[in-house]
C-alpha cells in the first residue's frame, strides 16, 4: 500500500468530517468516534516521521490535530505509533468510513478531492457554535420522544369488549410478537444481504508469486518422501532382524571364547553372573529385537510420508492449495524425518556399530577386555550381514537426506501472502458493507480475482476400481425378490 496515498485518503476524509456540522455534532457526542478520528490523525504523524509523507508540499497532522482540540475544546495527546505498518493504517481509515457510514448515514462518495483544501478553512470549519448544539440537542430529544410515543402506542392493549384480562394478556402478547418480528426480521434481513469477502471466493489467490513449478514439485516430493519412508521401514526392519545371543555368537564365531567368562556388572546372587548365562536375544543396534517397539518405531516413520503424500497429491480446490504446500506439512515432515536421521545413525557405518557394541560390553561386564573385544567383532563382520545393514541404512540416509533438502527448499520458495492484495480485499469488503448499508449495489474489483481455472481431471480406473470395491450395495427388498421369482 502506497503511504503517500494513505495519507492523502486520510486528509480528504478528516476534511469532510471536520466539515459536516452533523459529523461534528457526532464527535463532540459520540466517544467511540472522537476517538478513531484521533487515531487516524496519530497516523498522519506516524506517515510524516517514518514515511516523510505530505499534501501539496505541507505537513497536515498538526493542522487537523488544532482543529480537534479546537471543537472538542479538550487536550489530546497526538504522537507518533511505535511498529505501525501502512496496512494497518488504511484499515483505521476504511473502519472509519463503516463506522460513520453505519450511525449516520455518511456515503462515501462524499469523499474526494471535489474541491481545493486549505488549513485555514480547516481551523474555521472545526468551530460549532451553541446555537447549532442546541439545535442538533433538540433534534434528538424530538426524535427521542417521538419514539417512545409509538413503542407505547403500540405497546397499549385493546380494551374494547369482551373480558379485560383477556383483552390485556391479548394485547401483551400482541406487543411481545410485534417486537420478536421488528427485531429479528430486520436482523435476518440485514445478515442475509451482507455480501461475502472476497477472500473467500476461490478465485481470490492472496499470494504474491504463482510458480508454475510447483504442481511437478509437489509430486516429485511427495514421491521422494514416500520412498523414503518405505527404505526407512525396510532397512530398519533388515537391521532388527539380525538378532543372535551373545553366547551364540562366540560359539559361532569359535575364537573368543573367553568372553563366555566375563563377569556381569552388578551381579547379584541367583541371577545371570557371566556372559554365557544371558539368555536375551539382541540386534545389531545392541537392543532388544522385534516386539511392540518395532511396529511403533514403523508406524513413526509412516506418518510424515502418508501427510506428505496427502498435501502434495489431493486435489487443489483452489489456485491456493495449487501453487503452494502447505507449511505445517512440511514442518512436520522435517521433524519426524530428522529424528527419523538420528535415530537410525547408529547404523550408518561397521564403526558406529562396533563403537555402540564396545560401551555395551564395557558397561555390562567387569571382566572386559579390549582385545578379546576387537576379534569378536571382526569375527562379526564376518559372520552376520553388517555390511549389508550399513549400506541399507545409508540408502535411506540419502533418501531422507533428499526430503529435507526439498523440504527445506520448498519453505524457502513458498509464496508468500500479498499485503497489498489482502489490504485491498479488506477495503473492497469495507466499502461492500457501505454500500449495503445504503441500500446500493457493490461489485467488487475484478482485479482481485485471478481468470485461471482449476481444471479437475476424471478419475483414473484404479480409484473407480477402489471406490467400487468398497462402495455398499444396496439390499433387495423381498418384494423385488418376489418380482424376479
Amino acid at each position: 500500500m502506497d503511504s503517500q496515498k494513505v495519507y492523502q485518503s486520510i486528509i480528504e476524509l478528516l476534511t469532510v468530517l471536520l466539515k459536516d456540522e452533523k459529523l461534528k455534532y457526532w464527535m463532540l457526542k459520540d466517544e467511540k468516534f472522537q476517538k478513531q478520528t484521533i487515531s487516524l490523525i496519530n497516523d498522519l504523524v506516524t506517515l510524516e516521521k517514518e514515511h516523510q509523507a505530505s499534501f501539496e508540499g505541507q505537513k497536515w497532522a498538526v493542522i487537523f490535530g488544532k482543529a480537534v482540540v479546537l471543537l472538542t475544546d479538550q487536550k489530546h495527546r497526538f504522537q507518533r505509533l511505535d511498529n505501525r505498518d501502512v496496512d494497518a493504517m488504511y484499515k483505521d481509515y476504511t473502519d472509519l468510513i463503516a463506522y460513520v457510514a453505519r450511525k449516520y448515514d455518511f456515503k462515501q462518495s462524499q469523499i474526494g478531492s471535489h474541491h481545493p483544501i486549505h488549513q485555514e478553512n480547516i481551523l474555521t470549519d472545526a468551530k460549532l457554535s451553541s446555537s447549532t448544539i442546541d439545535k442538533f440537542d433538540e433534534q434528538e430529544r424530538v426524535k427521542s420522544k417521538a419514539e417512545e410515543i409509538e413503542k407505547n402506542q403500540n405497546g397499549e392493549p385493546e380494551a374494547i369488549g369482551g373480558n379485560i384480562e383477556e383483552n390485556v394478556q391479548r394485547g401483551q402478547e400482541s406487543e411481545h410478537q410485534v417486537n420478536q418480528n421488528n427485531f429479528f426480521n430486520p436482523l435476518q434481513q440485514s445478515l442475509a444481504d451482507m455480501p461475502s469477502s472476497p477472500a473467500s471466493d476461490p478465485r481470490f489467490y492472496p499470494y504474491s508469486t504463482k510458480p508454475k513449478w510447483m504442481p511437478i514439485f509437489k509430486m516429485v516430493l511427495g514421491i521422494i518422501g514416500i520412498i523414503s519412508a518405505i527404505v526407512l521401514i525396510a532397512a530398519n526392519a533388515y537391521a532388527i532382524s539380525v538378532s543372535f545371543k551373545l553366547n551364540g555368537s562366540v560359539d559361532k564365531i569359535g575364537n573368543v571364547d573367553t568372553m563366555l567368562g566375563w563377569l556381569i556388572t552388578g551381579r547379584k546372587d541367583g541371577s545371570w553372573q557371566t556372559l554365557n548365562d544371558v539368555t536375551n536375544n539382541y540386534n545389531l543396534a545392541a537392543m532388544g529385537s522385534g516386539g511392540f517397539l518395532s511396529i511403533v518405531t514403523f508406524i513413526f516413520y509412516a506418518i510424515p510420508a502418508i501427510y506428505l503424500g496427502y498435501a502434495c497429491f489431493a486435489r487443489p480446490k483452489s489456485n491456493r492449495e495449487k501453487y503452494r504446500i502447505s507449511y505445517f506439512a512440511l514442518f512436520f515432515t522435517i521433524l519426524f524425518f530428522a529424528l527419523s536421521i538420528i535415530q537410525i545413525y547408529r547404523f550408518a557405518s561397521p564403526d558406529t556399530l562396533k563403537h555402540g557394541w564396545k560401551t555395551f560390553y564395557s558397561n555390562n561386564f567387569d571382566s572386559y577386555n579390549e582385545t578379546t573385544f576387537n576379534t569378536w567383532w571382526e569375527g562379526m563382520m564376518r559372520v552376520y550381514p553388517v555390511k549389508g545393514v550399513t549400506i541399507f541404512t545409508d540408502i535411506s540416509l540419502a533418501f531422507l537426506g533428499i526430503t529435507l533438502a526439498m523440504s527445506l527448499f520448498a519453505l524457502v520458495v513458498n509464496p508468500r501472502p500479498d499485503r497489498n492484495k489482502m489490504v485491498k480485499a479488506n477495503a473492497e469488503y469495507q466499502q461492500a458493507i457501505v454500500a449495503t448499508m445504503q441500500g446500493q449495489s457493490y461489485t467488487y474489483d475484478e482485479s482481485l480475482f485471478d481468470n485461471d481455472e482449476i481444471v479437475i481431471k476424471n478419475k483414473s480406473k484404479f480409484r473407480l476400481w477402489i471406490e467400487n470395491f468398497f462402495k455398499h450395495k444396496p439390499k433387495k427388498d423381498s418384494s423385488d425378490k418376489n418380482d424376479n421369482n
